[in-house]
């Protein structure tokens, strides 16, 4: 027993070892990741906080996305099969060719391309004839025609030009139309 009473400070100083590292560091290290998990959740709660205080204007952006996204919708030919989307942008191509004069001489569709999950893109090859005036007529009425068509290339030509309108001149437009995609 004299040994114990003599080696005491050494057993306390064993003591508080095993009980700093058995007791104290996990404690330590429970409270540390407490103390982070309450940072965590303090940050969410801010952000929730900030969205519900938000609402309104998250309202009002949404409805303005509404709106611009069916004025894209207006853009986009909606037909269902591809055939009746084809029959539809020849048509359009037609009656714009008729109503600026021109001869249609060719048509040929080209693969079409996948733009998004709701949108297709599909280009056309339009070979015709007609005037000067014709050629312009037909540009213009393209590029503002609803649902949206687009010339991607061009090409002119004539045998001879001699400045004249009533002179032929053959033309070769590219034009791209967009498909909304049903069911996709």
């Amino acid at each position: 027993m004299k040994e114990l009473i003599k080696y005491k400070h050494y057993l306390i100083f064993i003591v508080v070892i095993l009980g700093a590292t058995y007791i104290t560091d996990p404690l330590w290290l429970l409270y540390q990741e407490q103390k982070e998990t309450l940072a965590l959740s303090k940050k969410r709660t801010e952000k929730a906080q900030a969205l519900v205080a938000n609402r309104d204007e998250l309202d009002a952006k949404f409805s303005q996305l509404n709106q611009e996204s069916s004025k894209a919708n207006a853009l986009l030919f909606s037909q269902v099969s591809e055939g009746e989307y084809k029959l539809a942008v020849q048509n359009t191509l037609e009656e714009i060719l008729s109503n600026a004069g021109c001869t249609l001489n060719v048509v040929d569709w080209e693969e079409a391309a996948q733009v998004s999950a709701y949108v297709q893109s599909k280009s056309i090859k339009v070979d015709f004839s007609g005037s000067p005036l014709c050629l312009a007529k037909t540009v213009r009425l393209i590029e503002s025609n609803t649902p949206a068509l687009r010339i991607e290339r061009y090409a002119y030509g004539a045998r001879g030009w001699y400045g004249k309108f009533s002179e032929r001149l053959e033309a070769e437009l590219t034009v791209k139309s967009w498909r909304k995609v049903q069911g996709k």
